[in-house]
């Protein structure tokens, strides 16, 4: 899970092929671990001031959430 908070970093890099691999990697790892650790990061990762960081991490959470439908929806419902 630490390697979920260390990638949270990379979403504010400047290159957009750093960003894209940050998210695909949080897809990855949410595919091996499951998808409640990583969301959990990531929808902490919402809070934050920062607009790209706010950007990067709802496509992350749609990448992540991808054939798991529920739990998008359970995220909009906790968004709203």
């Amino acid at each position: 899970m630490r390697i979920c908070f260390e990638l949270l970093d990379l979403l504010k890099a400047h290159k957009k092929g750093i960003r894209q691999a940050a998210i695909n990697l949080f897809s990855y790892i949410a595919k091996s671990l499951g998808p409640q650790d990583v969301l959990s990061v990531l929808l902490t990762n919402l809070r934050m001031q920062e607009h790209q960081s706010r950007v990067c991490s709802i496509v992350a959470i749609t990448k992540t959430c991808k054939y798991e439908y529920s739990i998008l929806l359970m995220i909009c419902v906790f968004i709203d």
